[in-house]
């Protein structure tokens, strides 16, 4: 991962173990191309880090995951568009997220497309979209738009105060 160039794709053709936080600071597509992704460690940012200003692409030649025993899978800054695969973390509704949207000014928070795949748990205190695929929990303090081909499970709508600079913050909406 560390070798990669803005806008590689980095097609995985084994297993790979993360032991520490894999921070990505450029455009990057991660194809899971059927293999397993698996977080070993806990950080405040998230196993994986999207830093601001850089996108992280998941893409599925062959399905795949990446999964953690707990804590944050993905913390994002920037952008994050999955297109396929599954995102899992741990059992702990309160701690264990697999995508966090993070906020911190009102033009610094992580935006999240989904278009396709499993996706445990998402924190928004951001902006996210999800156009396809399967979303079993979602706490919502930012702003969503969910289409009617996506499947969420539950939803907790929070007031917007954990991401007060973001337009429609606290909101939902339903799209075609």
């Amino acid at each position: 991962f560390a070798a990669a160039q803005a806008n590689d794709t980095i097609t995985l053709l084994a297993g790979v173990t993360i032991n520490s936080r894999l921070d990505i600071a450029q455009n990057v597509t991660i194809d899971l191309n059927g293999q397993t992704i698996a977080e070993t460690m806990e950080d405040q940012f998230g196993a994986i880090y999207v830093k601001k200003g850089a996108t992280l692409t998941i893409a599925t030649t062959n399905g795949g995951e990446i999964i953690t025993d707990g804590g944050i899978v993905i913390g994002n800054y920037g952008t994050v568009i999955v297109n396929g695969g599954t995102i899992t973390a741990g059992d702990n509704e309160a701690t264990d997220v697999s995508i966090y949207n993070f906020y911190y000014q009102p033009t610094w928070y992580g935006t999240t497309t989904i278009n396709g795949g499993t996706v445990a748990r998402i924190w928004n205190c951001g902006v996210a979209t999800i156009v396809d695929g399967e979303v079993t929990d979602v706490d919502n303090s930012g702003a969503m738009t969910i289409t009617e081909d996506a499947e969420v499970a539950n939803i907790i709508l929070r007031d917007g105060t954990d991401a007060p600079g973001i337009e429609g913050a606290g909101t939902l909406t339903a799209a075609e």
